[in-house]
């Protein structure tokens, strides 16, 4: 069984906790309201909260599949099975809520290889969820000052090009990451690379034969690595393109 933890977060910059949790028929595991007092461990206030929160833990046996696929597949069957009213579901993300999967490894020294295909993209941006992998942080959890926010390194784009003879061609291209990286942007540059390296190689081979993968690097201590879009899910779908993790 691989090693993570996976919860549905669902988040709204207007509504209150207890509105959000009429739309789904789960249990909520934590919660807070928009405009709620934050109180830290120690109970020092800590200004309010600038948008309401609900997270539903997963049920334990979607977590026993054997690769990522199976695991996030069976987790949008458990997500589609508990919306009490798809329509207020709507309501709410055009209002300006948003569901996400969030993905937490338990292990941060190993060499696992956390990747999904573009079907299951497609199948998450169907669902308008956006996919967030979180790891947890080996100290204690404590937001400072001095916390640096900046999760990935860099980010590579390899293409596979086959050839004559069963051979095949691989293309990288290195993006270095600057501290005011947003994620989304990178994967956008990282995507265009990929529509003009594309266009070449596609005169004489057919473009399903080509596959690109985008690899997010990540440091091994901070608390959120990243968080993709519905839209990126889709257009890495449409495009044929997996995401993988490594560390």
């Amino acid at each position: 069984m691989l090693k993570l933890d996976i919860a549905i977060v669902v988040r709204h910059p207007i509504l209150p906790a207890r509105d959000i949790k009429l739309i789904f028929d789960i249990k909520a595991a934590a919660e807070h309201s928009v405009n709620e007092v934050r109180v830290s461990a120690s109970g020092k206030k800590c200004g309010n909260f600038r948008e309401s929160y609900v997270r539903y833990d997963v049920v334990p046996e979607i977590l026993k599949g054997n690769n990522h696929d199976i695991i996030i597949r069976d987790l949008n069957t458990y997500f589609k099975s508990k919306v009490k009213d798809r329509q207020k579901l709507e309501s709410f993300l055009q209002s300006g809520g948003n569901v996400t999967y969030e993905v937490y490894l338990d292990k941060i020294h190993n060499e696992n290889i956390f990747e999904l295909s573009p079907r299951i993209l497609d199948e998450c941006a169907d669902l308008g969820i956006p996919l967030c992998l979180s790891m947890l942080m080996a100290s204690e959890n404590i937001v400072s000052k001095n916390t640096d926010y900046k999760a990935l390194d860099f980010i590579t784009v390899s293409i596979e090009q086959p050839i004559p003879n069963n051979g095949v061609v691989y293309y990288a291209h290195e993006f270095s990451l600057t501290e005011d990286t947003y994620l989304e942007n990178e994967i956008d540059m990282a995507i265009s690379f990929y529509k003009r390296h594309i266009v070449d190689m596609c005169l004489s081979i057919k473009k399903e034969k080509v596959r690109c993968k985008i690899t997010l690097c990540l440091k091994t201590y901070y608390h959120y690595a990243f968080e993709l879009s519905s839209e990126i899910c889709k257009i890495c779908a449409e495009l044929n393109i997996g995401v993988m993790v490594c560390f």
